[in-house]
């Protein structure tokens, strides 16, 4: 959605726990304002998480 608008989101990660069974936490921004946070057993799922909440707030603030 960002992207298609010329945006790009950037992913802030960090993982917690032992390396054998971490969790990842993914923060995603556009143009420098954040919009989503997810947690995962993986950083893919973090993002994915991150991304589904970024997509919730960006349809609420236009009114969806």
């Amino acid at each position: 959605m960002a992207q298609s608008r010329g945006l790009t989101p950037v992913y802030a990660d960090s993982f917690s726990g032992p390396q054998h069974a971490p969790t990842w936490t993914s923060t995603v921004s556009i143009n420098n304002q954040q919009y989503g946070t997810g947690q995962g057993t993986s950083r893919g799922a973090a993002r994915e998480n991150a991304a589904r909440q970024a997509l919730q707030v960006i349809a609420a603030s236009n009114g969806r």
